[in-house]
């Protein structure tokens, strides 16, 4: 099966068409432009049937946005047709590609939030206290080597949003994940007692 480029003018439709005999994929796109080594990079993926996706980067002149012109198979120097602006680039074209690629790649993966296996607590206990009042509290051992943590969940029954106290009984420490609720807004004082006797305490003042 041969793969045709459909050379299209405007915004980008990520179109696939089909035909017997071949498979159009538009490439061009809406997505950010990336000045990386002092050139703007049009930067997208495509798509091929049956095959991994193919990186796609073209360098554009930071003046007038002309594709740029390489001088030399495989080697560092660009220039803008319309202007004649020349580039010079720190690596060969090749690498430098691979180079934009892997930027763009890290720069989403700057935005994505990091879950630290590698530090992830093991619970190895969890107690539920039931009464009859509007709220359930909840508590979880956590365990990591000699590293110990208690989690205590508090929250009003029937809702989803919950305060999470955060014992660290290695350092005698008590704080509270500032994703959840702030527990300040169900408590006054909130005080606990280490097995040394030391006292760590939140407070709304």
């Amino acid at each position: 099966m041969a793969l045709r480029k459909d050379s299209i003018e405007g915004s980008f439709r990520n179109q696939v068409e089909k035909n017997n005999s071949y498979i159009i994929i538009n490439l061009m796109n809406d997505s950010p432009i990336y000045r990386i080594d002092g050139i703007n990079w049009s930067t997208h993926y495509k798509s091929v049937p049956f095959e991994d996706p193919v990186f796609i980067c073209t360098p554009y002149c930071t003046k007038d946005s002309f594709e740029l012109d390489l001088h030399e198979l495989n080697g560092s120097e660009l220039s803008c047709p319309k202007c004649t602006k020349k580039f010079t680039i720190p690596r060969t074209y090749k690498n430098e590609r691979n180079f934009v690629e892997k930027t763009v790649k890290a720069e989403k993966v700057r935005k994505r939030k990091v879950l630290n296996l590698d530090e992830q607590l093991i619970p190895i206990a969890e107690i539920k206290i039931k009464d009859d009042s509007d709220f359930f509290v909840t508590g979880r051992f956590m365990e990591l080597g000699a590293r110990k943590q208690l989690v205590v969940y508090v929250g009003e029954k029937g809702k989803k949003q919950k305060a999470e106290l955060i014992a660290d009984l290695t350092n005698r420490k008590l704080s509270f994940d500032h994703n959840d609720m702030d527990p300040r807004e169900i408590f006054a004082v909130i005080e606990m007692t280490f097995d040394d006797g030391s006292k760590s305490k939140i407070t709304k003042d």
